[in-house]
């Protein structure tokens, strides 16, 4: 069915208007998986831009969340002093405050920490090689994990995948559940260290299998100490 002119005029109009507080909220429910979803592969290709081999690239303002479209608007200038003031502030809580996830301080965190790894390691991330791990159990096909590795250094991530079906509820959340029985193999150059979680300092050792069911959201970048 094709629309008059001033149909088109009309039908915005009437779905956007205050009073139609329906059709509001049920646009507004529809949305949250979508953004949930965003958020969470935001975070993981933000894990992978700043692990992986070769060199990130952070445009400006996106450390945090960027919604710009391309240029020009997207050469506005980022608000610098909030973005600061932000980064003084972050701390590991980050993953269990919901408001966190949405205003892209989880993001601006992750950011600055895997920074900070880089400059503290950086011939591991210059020369280090890349490994590819294994998941196995029931999400295995729902997480992305491989290990960077330079002499006695060594580092393991794991971000998750593909997660849409699974984001109605609260990012806050660890879901522990979700992940239950689903672990990453760990090969033998590997599992001899001693690591820590870069994102949250807990210190583990994970031996042959490192099991995602106790880690928030399914997000691990691990240094060996």
């Amino acid at each position: 069915m094709r629309l008059t002119k001033r149909q088109c005029l009309i039908t915005p109009v009437i779905l956007l208007a205050p009073d139609n507080q329906t059709f509001l909220q049920d646009f507004y429910r529809s949305l949250q998986p979508f953004i949930r979803a965003g958020l969470v592969n935001s975070l993981t290709q933000t894990v992978i831009k700043l692990t992986a081999p070769g060199v990130p690239d952070i445009y400006q303002g996106s450390e945090a969340l960027n919604f710009s479209l391309v240029d020009p608007d997207n050469r506005r200038e980022p608000d610098f002093a909030t973005l600061a003031q932000q980064l003084d502030q972050l701390t590991p809580g980050v993953f269990s405050r919901e408001e966190s996830w949405l205003n892209g301080q989880v993001n601006q965190y992750v950011t600055a920490a895997l920074l900070r790894l880089r400059q503290q390691n950086h011939e591991l991330f210059r020369f280090g090689d890349y490994i590819p791990l294994r998941a196995v159990g029931q999400r295995a096909d729902k997480v992305i994990a491989y290990a960077r590795v330079n002499h006695d250094d060594a580092l393991i991530v794991v971000a998750p995948r593909l997660v849409f079906a699974e984001c109605d509820g609260l990012l806050s959340q660890s879901h522990s559940g979700f992940w239950s029985g689903t672990d990453i193999i760990i090969p033998g150059q590997l599992n001899q260290h001693r690591y820590r979680n870069v994102l949250t300092q807990e210190r583990l050792m994970p031996g042959e299998r490192l099991s995602l069911a106790s880690h928030q959201g399914g997000v691990l970048v691990l240094m060996s100490d």
